[in-house]
């Protein structure tokens, strides 16, 4: 299954995100997450990320992030971050 990411990956909006995405990492065997569209992330988006790769492995489940953008890039390299 593919979810398309919103365009804003910021600190107000992670929980509601976090949400949707635990119930369709669990639901599915895999999971693409497109990120083509974010155009707003902080540190609150990439700790997204970890904690869904952590709730996927937990779970016996795939999870792939595909079409990183630039900013998205370049703060998983701040964070030492792998996608």
């Amino acid at each position: 299954m593919q979810y398309q990411m919103s365009s804003k990956l910021l600190i107000n909006n992670i929980s509601k995100e976090l949400n949707t995405l635990s119930d369709l990492i669990i639901k599915n065997d895999s999971l693409q997450i497109n990120l083509e569209h974010v155009d707003h992330i902080d540190s609150a988006g990439i700790a997204l990320f970890i904690e869904l790769k952590q709730i996927a492995q937990t779970h016996g489940k795939n999870i792939s992030f595909i079409n990183l953008t630039s900013s998205i890039t370049k703060l998983c390299q701040l964070y030492q971050v792998n996608l």
